[in-house]
């Protein structure tokens, strides 16, 4: 659970870094959404992103601090 907390914070804090608003969801079922982001001060503006951040299991081929993240602009 940690290891997907840091993954979740570090991705948005890249898209911060990158001028974006990023909100992370908080910990829990949130049906896939871990972090949405937006452009402008609310974060409403194009292009507006929903991530899902993915951590591996234990025992997994990857190297055990790799996180993934799912991007998909938002409609």
């Amino acid at each position: 659970m940690e290891s997907c907390r840091r993954g979740r914070h570090l991705v948005a804090e890249l898209l911060r870094a990158e001028g974006f608003e990023a909100d992370e969801a908080p910990p829990g079922a949130d049906g896939g959404i871990d972090i949405t982001s937006g452009r402008g001060l609310l974060g409403l503006e194009s292009p507006k992103l929903i991530v899902q951040v993915k951590t591996p299991q234990i025992g997994s081929e990857r190297h055990p601090g790799w996180a993934a993240a799912q991007l998909r602009e938002a409609a």
